[in-house]
């Protein structure tokens, strides 16, 4: 058995397309993210495996017919399209939904754009595929500092369980506005039995660094059963 030209080609292909999902999986792993060094691989490499098969298609089934009124058409986009939604699938696998706090996105998105990579080996574009790598590894890691120095609001969830008392709620929204914090939306859950009250507050706010000050000024205040900052 003998290896055809395209064969070697694309053992070569999907080397290249390994190194490329490896290399932006490990910067994933390095954060400890779920989906790190080999998902990142294995979804590059799957995805140029798809779209050598797409090329093959058209190679094989082009001239299998002369008959102008018996001809298969092929595109070799179809599987790409395929790809492409499938993806969507592992990337929202990787989302993590806690309260109002959302985790994976990136991670979700470097899925999308390493199978993009991993199409592109596929299609001989190799100085396109290692250009994005290198833009995707900028991304994360160079864009990662210049994201953390920009001031951006923080987004909350305090809950807080006192005494079913007017003014003990109104010291509550006191404290937090005196706190530089903006409430959103309250919601209240009361406790006939023990007559208490239990607030969730969704709050935004500047300053990250203040959420040590903001969770002091809530405890340290008598009344309050407990206080809760997710």
């Amino acid at each position: 058995m003998t290896l055809e030209s395209w064969q070697v080609e694309a053992m070569g292909q999907i080397v290249l397309a390994a190194f490329l999902g490896g290399t932006v999986g490990l910067e994933r792993h390095y954060h400890g993210r779920a989906a790190g060094f080999r998902t990142h691989m294995l979804v590059c490499v799957g995805c140029c495996l798809v779209m050598i098969l797409s090329l093959h298609f058209e190679r094989a089934f082009a001239h299998a017919y002369t008959d102008a009124h018996n001809i298969v058409r092929i595109d070799p986009a179809r599987l790409a399209y395929s790809v492409m939604s499938g993806i969507g699938f592992l990337g929202a696998g990787a989302i993590i939904k806690s309260g109002i706090t959302i985790r994976g996105l990136t991670t979700a998105a470097s899925l999308w754009c390493i199978a993009a990579i991993g199409m592109a080996c596929g299609f001989n574009q190799y100085f396109i595929a290692i250009f994005t790598t290198g833009l995707v590894l900028v991304s994360l890691f160079g864009l990662n500092v210049v994201e953390r120095s920009v001031r951006r609001n923080w987004y909350k969830v305090i809950r807080v369980v006192c005494e079913d008392r007017p003014d003990e709620i109104d010291k509550i929204s006191r404290i937090l506005e005196a706190n530089s914090v903006s409430i959103l939306d309250v919601t209240f859950a009361r406790n006939i039995a023990d007559r208490t009250v239990s607030i969730t507050y969704d709050v935004r706010y500047r300053d990250r660094e203040h959420t040590p000050a903001i969770y002091r000024a809530l405890a340290s205040q008598e009344g309050l059963r407990s206080v809760q900052l997710h």
